[in-house]
């Protein structure tokens, strides 16, 4: 109730404040002031002036002839978003804001307004695309706030040209524009400026220089190639065709320098760009000049002039890259140019002697007559010698020859490696790989292997010839008659049309014949074992006995424990009964043929210690057994029965450390570390607890600990003597009852239809709270922060300010009770014992009063 009293009073403050104000208000207000120019401060006259927020205006005027302009303003009628603005699209605005509150006259003073002015124009690029004929381009940039009414490009032979020399005139407003301009004086300096004008005045861009081309063509001479005794090509190139057709282009000669078209002429098709022309009819060994030109309407061009002489006639021969052989090479020639004449003979000289050998005075090898390319074989040659090569042709005119070219030829001496496989040697043969890596550019004739009992052997002894003769294939050599328990030499060969060459020699050992065996485990039980054997053989020897012998030592023998086996098939197996269980063996197999016996290698297996087993029982923290609980770990796991027993049964062979866990949802999990030996019974039992032992609902869902409220509430309702009730339950979900107990419950207030006792195993029981609002007897008081003329009870519950509601006066003078927006709380902690564990909650009385 206080707080609206507050309110009223700061009402009345602010009222008074509002009127006293409002006395001293002035409503109207003028305001004057001048405008003028911000370029050239001069008076703005017949300028827009108005009050505005923006969207709306309410009053407006415009500048006398001097600039001048007065406003009348009304407070009452616009607000603070209000402001005057000076200027219209002609000229950038300026904006004032208004202080005039208790002012009759307010003078603003001189306000700066920039207004239009000259346009802002650029002189952009200048170019030509035919002779007399340029283009220049400009750009309007700004209008200078003035409409732009013409636009255009001047220019002249003098600099800084303007509209009064030539222009022409391209439109109106801002941006780009272009103007074509004709009628220019060819090879002539000319200044450009584009210009733009406003009711303001007229502007000038930059000034661009630019010379108007010749009018004729720019051509060069490129290139004189493919000259002959006869003819040769020349090359041009038109660079620029001074935007004027091509009406012809091409080169002429002569035999003096600078020659013109009066003199001789080749016309090319093409009238742009890259072209060629070809001359004929030319003098053998003689010098020319020739030049490219272009024609067009302004005259003849011609370009630089070059020089070039023709050939004598003579043919032009050249060698390609010799293949030498070891006795034989093999060359190629080109008839580059026959000069002009046929060609009535080619071919290749050689010589041993002379590094330039010519057809008279060498060898030579004819091949044919006529142009283009030739080969020739020279054969019969001596290896390792170096020969001088030059191609050769003749025509009417002469004989020409090719550059020199030097090579020797090959040593004819193979390389061969060998490679012996020396799991294959057997008491009678043995495996080889034979190689040529390197022919010497010799022919390969025959290649293979040799042997014998002594070092080096060579192919006029032992030896097997290999299958094939290409390079860098390897070809299997088998040699199969030898004898056992002998040392062998042996060694590649290859042998070409120059000479026989070897490998690195080889020895080997065939072996003495007797068989190979392996061996390995099969399976192994608790008192037996089952062992096998593998033999390997060489032909003509079989196996004549095969079996296992064993011993609890290593390395056993043929003198101690011996299974036989039934047959002397391979791969065998013998099975050994009657041994000890959990127990280490040591085993080989063996065989015998004709050369002797052989035992193999040794394995070492363990008889097996029968199943070990981990056993027990879960129990919960009662000592009743819990089932459906799992006991797992390391890929081991059971699940406990009705009784919680359960049984784990692993089969090892050495100790282990097992940590095992037992765990089922609502109980906490508890876990061990075992050890076990192969063949061992471990029991061990496990305790693992219930973890919702019991709950606890006090109307608002179960809690297990921690503190939690019992709530009593009523609203608009009288509350003098009050009775209201709540229902607790205790749920046990233990297997055995338990006993409970509350601490702390108020002496008045609150009472509860029973405050100890059991609850049954996996069961629930209900308990009344009921709780007395106070009586009118309590103690009565003022209470602050509420409205003037209440007053409120307060109930003294347990030394603790409590449950609270409020008496008001009426209108007839009458006590009543009544709400007001002041909450009423009272709250009493109570403890609840469960087998000596302690839960804490609060008994909470919350009433709400609402004042009506």
């Amino acid at each position: 109730m206080k707080r609206n009293y507050i309110f009223l009073l700061v009402t009345i403050i602010a009222s008074f404040f509002f009127f006293s104000c409002e006395k001293e208000e002035i409503s109207d207000t003028t305001f004057k002031g001048t405008v003028v120019n911000a370029l050239d401060h001069n008076p703005f006259p017949y300028l827009e002036v108005c009050i505005t927020n923006g969207d709306n205006t309410y009053k407006t005027t415009h500048t006398d002839a001097s600039g001048g302009f007065s406003l009348l303003v009304s407070f009452k009628e616009i607000n603070s978003s209000y402001y005057l603005l000076v200027g219209d699209s002609s000229c950038a605005q300026v904006k004032k804001k208004l202080r005039g509150f208790g002012n009759a006259e307010i003078d603003l003073g001189v306000i700066e307004v920039e207004g239009p002015k000259p346009p802002i124009v650029t002189t952009d690029t200048v170019y030509s695309r035919k002779a007399g004929t340029v283009i220049c381009r400009g750009t309007v940039a700004d209008d200078g706030r003035a409409a732009v009414t013409n636009r255009g490009v001047c220019w002249s032979k003098s600099e800084y040209p303007t509209i009064s020399d030539d222009h022409t005139s391209d439109g109106t407003g801002e941006g780009e524009f272009e103007s074509n301009i004709t009628g220019l004086d060819l090879g002539t300096i000319y200044y450009f400026r584009a210009y733009a004008r406003n009711r303001i005045g007229i502007s000038y861009g930059e000034q661009v220089m630019y010379e108007t081309g010749s009018g004729k063509a720019e051509i060069t001479t490129d290139s004189v190639y493919a000259v002959y005794a006869t003819s040769a090509k020349c090359a041009g190139t038109i660079i620029d065709d001074s935007n004027c057709e091509v009406l012809s282009c091409g080169i002429c000669w002569a035999m003096t320098p600078d020659p013109t078209v009066e003199d001789n002429v080749s016309y090319a098709r093409a009238k742009s760009g890259h072209f060629e022309c070809t001359m004929r009819n030319l003098e053998v060994s003689t010098t020319y000049y020739v030049s490219a030109f272009a024609e067009n309407e302004n005259g003849y061009t011609y370009a630089q002039c070059k020089p070039f002489i023709t050939k004598s006639g003579k043919p032009i021969v050249s060698i390609g890259e010799p293949k030498a052989k070891a006795t034989s090479i093999v060359v190629s020639g080109t008839i580059e140019d026959n000069g002009g004449f046929a060609i009535t003979e080619r071919g290749i000289c050689y010589s041993t002697t002379n590094t330039e050998p010519t057809k008279e005075d060498g060898e030579k090898v004819q091949s044919g007559a006529g142009d283009g390319s030739f080969d020739v074989n020279i054969g019969g040659l001596e290896h390792s010698k170096t020969y001088y090569l030059r191609a050769y042709a003749v025509n009417s005119k002469g004989t020409s020859y090719s550059e020199s070219y030097g090579i020797a030829t090959k040593s004819g001496v193979a390389s061969v490696t060998l490679n012996v496989d020396k799991s294959t040697i057997t008491s009678s043969s043995v495996s080889s790989i034979v190689t040529i890596t390197d022919d010497g550019s010799g022919i390969i004739q025959s290649c293979g292997v040799c042997w014998s009992d002594s070092p080096n052997p060579t192919i006029q002894g032992d030896k097997v010839v290999a299958g094939g003769k290409k390079l860098n294939t390897q070809y299997i050599c088998n040699i199969t008659t030898m004898e056992p328990n002998s040392t062998y030499y042996l060694r590649a060969y290859a042998t070409t049309e120059v000479t026989t060459e070897y490998s690195t020699q080889v020895s080997i050992t065939t072996i003495e014949g007797k068989p190979t065996v392996r061996t390995s485990i099969s399976s192994t039980g608790e008192d037996y074992l089952v062992i096998s054997g593998v033999v390997k053989t060489d032909d003509g020897a079989p196996i004549t006995q095969q079996g296992i012998c064993w011993s609890t030592i290593p390395n056993p023998t043929l003198s101690e424990n011996v299974v036989y086996a039934s047959g002397l098939s391979s791969p065998f197996s013998c099975r050994i009964d009657g041994l000890q269980k959990g127990t280490k063996y040591y085993c080989k197999a063996f065989a015998q043929n004709m050369y002797g016996t052989t035992l193999g290698n040794q394995v070492e297996p363990n008889t097996d210690y029968g199943p070990t087993t981990i056993k027990g029982h879960v129990y919960d923290q009662d000592g009743f057994p819990v089932s459906g609980v799992s006991v797992s770990g390391h890929r081991l796991s059971a699940t406990t029965d009705q009784n919680g027993y359960y049984e784990i049964s692993t089969n090892i062979s050495t100790a282990h450390n097992y940590d095992l866990k037992a765990s089922k949802e609502g109980y906490t999990e508890q876990e061990k570390s075992i050890h076990v030996e192969p063949g061992q019974v471990v029991e061990e039992n496990y305790t693992i607890e219930l973890i919702d032992a019991y709950q606890v609902d006090l109307g608002t869902g179960f809690f297990d600990d921690g503190p939690s409220r019992m709530v009593f509430e009523c609203r608009y309702s009288s509350l003098v003597g009050q009775t209201t009730t709540r229902t607790m339950r205790i749920r046990n979900n233990r297997p055995v009852p338990i006993s409970w107990s509350l601490q702390g419950v108020p002496s008045v207030g609150a009472s509860f239809s029973s405050t100890s006792g059991t609850v049954p195993a996996k069961s629930e029981i209900s308990v009344t709270v009921t709780f007395t609002y106070p009586t009118t007897s309590a103690r009565m008081i003022n209470l602050s922060g509420c409205a003037s003329g209440t007053k409120a009870y307060l109930w003294n519950w347990e030394n603790m300010v409590a449950g609270m509601y409020v008496q008001v006066l009426d209108s007839q003078g009458n006590w009543s009770i009544g709400y007001d927006n002041c909450a009423a709380v009272c709250e009493q902690n109570i403890f609840l014992n469960l087998d000596q564990v302690q839960a804490g909650f609060t008994l909470t009385f919350n009433q709400f009063i609402t004042y009506k």
